[in-house]
């Protein structure tokens, strides 16, 4: 079956579920996801919003739609810094994320 659409809310394991997902993800080259960007649960986690973005990215996912107020989007790896002062700043935000 094909997948097209996953939400991620896993509290700060965001990336060790993108990790378990890598098979997924490779078999659904267009799956679209919505992830909690938190900066605190991924520093409890033991990882950070930076490596979040940098797995993302590797995995395929180059757009990424900030989904707070007015909708913001980024190319990441390009935009990562802009992305990153936006989610900072307000604590954590989901974001939509595509190929």
């Amino acid at each position: 079956p094909v997948v097209d659409f996953v939400k991620i809310d896993a509290e700060g394991a965001d990336k060790i579920v993108l990790e378990g997902m890598r098979g997924l993800i490779e078999r659904n080259p267009a799956l679209k996801l919505v992830i909690e960007a938190n900066p605190s649960s991924l520093k409890s986690a033991g990882t950070s919003i930076e490596e979040l973005f940098s797995l993302l990215s590797e995995l395929g996912f180059r757009q990424v739609d900030v989904l707070f107020g007015k909708m913001e989007s980024y190319r990441i790896p390009r935009d990562t810094t802009g992305l990153l002062e936006i989610v900072k700043s307000r604590g954590y935000t989901d974001l939509f994320c595509q190929p």
